[in-house]
């Protein structure tokens, strides 16, 4: 007879002939086997005879008709009987190809014919449905794998689109099943080699003047419950082994052609919902660590600018901008109810380690905070001038306006705790006039470096005077002047023609610039 196949936990009674045999073979689990004993007008009862475990067994002859039962575990059960009976593993359905290549093919015609490769249908209610897989072949001792590539058709020779390619999980049926997960793997790497890479890459543009490249999205699945999240997108890098670090993440906009501007990276959380949901949080920060090592770095900052080595300026550096949004508008509601504050920004460190062991541990020093403005480029040839030192500005916001209340109070800057300005510079007037500058490009001196000047006139007379910089340079600028010398010190405008004050010697001078002129006064 022809073998039989005995689905997961399906059950077979089978009668053998006289003199022949039964072969059983479970080679995806365990199948339990029963003969029967008839007695004279009594149904046929079944006893356990064994179990056929990962294997095959053949059972007979017998000296009359043998009824057996079979029991298939979890999984498939083969069997058949005969005077030499065999089982032959089923093998999948295979199309051998005698050309190169060897083409499925639709069917030509006005609407051309689809290709369709489906795996089987299960007839049992717990069973997988077919797989199917399209797998490139087998290289010789040295070759590369064959490719398996899944592509489009081609669209239309005058305007037609492309066809679309698509890798889409299963949907889930019914009750609260999963939908099925659709990856996209690179080969693992053998030895030293490395694992092969993944790309997801837009289609090129036409060669006209003006195509655009393809886009490329990565979008969650949106939820279709009452209350339900949408789908996460992650995009992680792989982990390390050992020694070695962990995969590193880029997202980087295109390069530009040859005039155009580079692409842009947009990082935007989602929006809140359409009555009141607020929206999603952007968190930028390091990995967490094991051990006792520190966290990895957190960089924001913008390219640098091209050099140039033609009669043009050299690429400036992009500029950085973090800021929080405006507040919303109220257009209307009830009496008393205010526009929304704008987003408030905080620039913090981390604060020191605490030490909780007896013994001298000291606690760990907060987090230093720095805003350094750029130096400015140095004229390293030629006669040109050097760069101006970029400046720092902190503004704080003006008030509202109104249009029948009080206008809003302007902000302010704070500092808690010490305040602390640059180390006092030092001076020695060496018996002679001496020239206060901050822009040594255009007023030429000694270039003023702090708000604190201790100076010795050193004179051979009754003093010397010291002119401050240029009032269109300085405004706002505020300096405290200490004689540390013998004799006066004469302060005076930059064009040496109006006396600001005089400082006699041990005493100090406090001096301010409103932007035309200086003013000032002394103290001992």
């Amino acid at each position: 007879m022809t073998q039989v196949i005995i689905y997961p936990y399906g059950t077979k009674k089978v009668t053998v002939p006289v003199g022949q045999y039964i072969i059983i073979a479970a080679y995806e689990g365990d199948a339990k086997v029963y003969l029967g004993v008839s007695d004279p007008n009594m149904p046929t009862v079944y006893s356990y005879y064994s179990t056929v475990t990962n294997t095959e067994s053949t059972l007979g002859t017998w000296s009359a008709a043998q009824d057996v039962r079979i029991e298939a575990g979890a999984g498939k059960v083969y069997y058949n009987v005969g005077a030499s009976p065999t089982i032959s593993l089923p093998t999948p359905n295979t199309l051998a190809g005698t050309g190169d290549p060897f083409a499925l093919t639709g069917e030509a015609g006005t609407q051309g014919g689809a290709v369709n490769v489906t795996g089987g249908t299960s007839s049992t209610s717990a069973n997988a449905g077919g797989a199917v897989a399209i797998t490139g072949g087998t290289p010789g001792a040295t070759g590369a794998g064959g490719a398996a590539s899944i592509t489009g058709g081609a669209g239309g020779a005058t305007s037609g689109t492309g066809g679309a390619s698509s890798v889409t999980g299963g949907a889930g049926t019914a009750g609260n099943a999963t939908g099925g997960a659709a990856s996209v793997t690179g080969g693992a790497g053998q030895g030293t080699g490395t694992g092969g890479a993944t790309s997801m890459t837009g289609g090129a543009s036409g060669a006209g003047a003006t195509g655009t490249g393809g886009a490329v999205s990565v979008t969650g699945g949106a939820a279709s419950s009452t209350n339900g999240a949408g789908g996460a997108v992650s995009a992680t890098g792989g982990a390390g082994a050992g020694t070695g670090a962990g995969g590193a993440i880029s997202t980087i906009g295109g390069a530009a052609g040859a005039t155009g501007t580079g692409g842009a990276v947009t990082i935007t959380s989602g929006a809140g919902g359409a009555t009141s949901g607020v929206s999603g949080a952007v968190a930028v920060s390091s990995g967490s660590t094991t051990a006792a090592s520190a966290t990895g770095a957190v960089s924001i900052g913008s390219g640098a600018g091209a050099a140039s080595a033609a009669a043009t300026a050299g690429g400036a550096s992009g500029t950085l901008t973090v800021s929080t949004g405006a507040g919303g508008a109220n257009t209307g509601g009830a009496t008393g109810e205010a526009g929304g504050a704008g987003g408030a920004m905080t620039v913090s460190t981390g604060a020191g380690g605490a030490t909780n062991s007896t013994g001298a541990h000291d606690g760990g020093a907060g987090g230093d905070l720095g805003i350094t403005a750029g130096n400015g480029g140095a004229a390293s040839a030629g006669t040109g001038d050097g760069g101006d030192g970029g400046t720092i500005t902190l503004t704080p916001g003006t008030g509202g306006a109104t249009t029948g209340g009080a206008v809003g109070a302007i902000g302010q800057v704070k500092a808690a705790g010490l305040f602390a300005l640059n180390a006092a510079q030092v001076l020695d007037m060496s018996d002679a006039t001496v020239q206060l500058t901050v822009d040594p490009g255009s007023t030429a001196g000694t270039v003023l470096t702090s708000n604190i000047m201790m100076v010795d006139p050193n004179s051979s007379g009754a003093g010397e005077d010291l002119e401050l910089p240029p009032e269109a340079d300085v405004p706002g600028v505020v300096l405290w002047i200490y004689n540390t010398g013998g004799e006066n010190i004469v302060v005076k405008d930059d064009s040496g023609g109006t006396t600001v004050d005089t400082i006699a010697t041990t005493e100090f001078g406090f001096f301010f610039c409103d932007g035309t002129a200086w003013h000032g006064m002394n103290a001992a």
